[in-house]
């Protein structure tokens, strides 16, 4: 389903206590912004996904990595609040560390709602990151998501 930003804090408000919430759009076009609104309304902290797991990977080798980022994932829903709200997921697109970035994201929403920003866009019923042939190229089917257009985004 796909909300606009007023309607979607509304969905939240009623919603099952675990599920996953994404504020999709290309960049530069407000998913942060829609992000930190919603965070202020739901008094949570935003995670920079980026900057956490590249911290939990630094010391670790490469062949290591992939095993560590899972492990990594594993942990998050033991940080914010009620919802735990991500920004700059880029790094589970990352070739090196194998993760399927949705299935990641519907993992620990599966312990707590998620509400994390997608880089990328929504076609029919398929969200997709970075174009076909790019090596952090990503489609993946949309389930039972919660989806906000960045674009729809109200001031």
């Amino acid at each position: 389903m796909k909300y606009e930003l007023k309607y979607f804090v509304r969905e939240l408000e009623n919603s099952s206590p675990t599920r996953l919430y994404l504020i999709v759009g290309k960049h530069g076009t407000g998913k942060t912004k829609a992000l930190k609104k919603i965070a202020e309304q739901l008094n949570e902290p935003i995670i920079n996904s980026n900057m956490e797991l590249s911290k939990a990977l630094l010391e670790i080798p490469k062949m290591d990595r992939p095993y560590r980022a899972m492990k990594f994932f594993d942990k998050l829903p033991e940080m914010g609040n009620s919802f735990l709200l991500l920004d700059n997921i880029e790094l589970l697109f990352e070739p090196e560390l194998k993760l399927h970035a949705l299935s990641a994201l519907r993992n620990i929403a599966r312990k707590k709602s998620v509400i994390a920003t997608w880089p990328g866009e929504v076609i029919e019923n398929k969200l997709l990151h970075a174009k076909r042939g790019h090596p952090e190229y990503f489609e993946g089917y949309l389930e039972d998501e919660i989806v906000l257009m960045s674009s729809c985004e109200e001031s």
